[in-house]
Parts: structure tokens; sequence; C-alpha cells
């Protein structure tokens, strides 16, 4: 039985990957200036030195820019780059902002003192935990 598959004719096309419900038109991004603001954001606020105002106020912004560009369909390797990036930003900063003590390299200004009894674990991003999820 499971050989009647290897038997039937397949034309080898692949059928097109879209997602209408949730494909938005508008007028087009500028990539490249948001690429430039997110590095220079996560430069700024998930780089070894951090606080958790400015990560919070960052993650803001994360969401506002999640909101425009990951409903998009994009056709070319820049948009899919950003999108990837926008995401994996989310997780970085999210997971920083979670944990609240300086480890390693990675200080917090507003908490100075590693924590072990609290905070020697991973912190672990789980599916619908991740900022741009909803957006």
């Amino acid at each position: 039985a499971g050989w009647e598959a290897a038997n039937q004719p397949d034309t080898f096309q692949v059928p097109p990957i879209s997602d209408e419900a949730r494909r938005e038109t508008g007028p087009e991004l500028d990539l490249q200036d948001i690429l430039n603001s997110l590095r220079s954001l996560m430069g700024r606020t998930a780089g070894i030195e951090r606080d958790g105002t400015e990560m919070a106020e960052s993650l803001e912004q994360l969401r506002f820019w999640c909101s425009y560009v990951l409903r998009r369909e994009f056709n070319q390797q820049e948009g899919w780059e950003l999108s990837n990036l926008l995401t994996i930003s989310s997780l970085m900063l999210g997971s920083a902002k979670v944990r609240e003590e300086s480890r390693g390299t990675h200080f917090r200004r507003d908490f100075p003192k590693r924590d072990d009894f609290h905070w020697r674990k991973r912190v672990t991003c789980k599916p619908g935990g991740n900022i741009c999820a909803d957006a």
C-alpha cells in the first residue's frame, strides 16, 4: 500500500506560499532605514551594559516595527532578513529584560549584583512569548 504514492505522476510544482489573511499592503517600507535603526537600537540597549527602563522602551519600539514589517509578505531577501532580525532582537531583548541581575560581562545598571539563587538558570522563550507574535 505504501508504494501506491510512488506510482502517481508528479508535476514537481510547488504551490505559492501566501497568507492573504495577514498580508498587508500599503506604502513601501524603507527596509534599509529600519535595519539601520534596529542596529542602532540594539547597540544602545542590548549591549554589555543594560538598563531595564531602556530595554522596556526599546521593546516598545520593536513592537512598533514588528507591527509594520511582520504583516508583510516580501519577495526579496532583505525583507525576510529584516523580519528574522526583528524576531531575534525581540527575543534577545525580552530575555535580557527578564533577567534581573548582572552576569558575566552583561551588566544591568538597575541590578548590579549577580543573583545565583534566582538566576542560575536559562531563560527560555516559549511559543507565543515572542513580542512580535501578536503583531
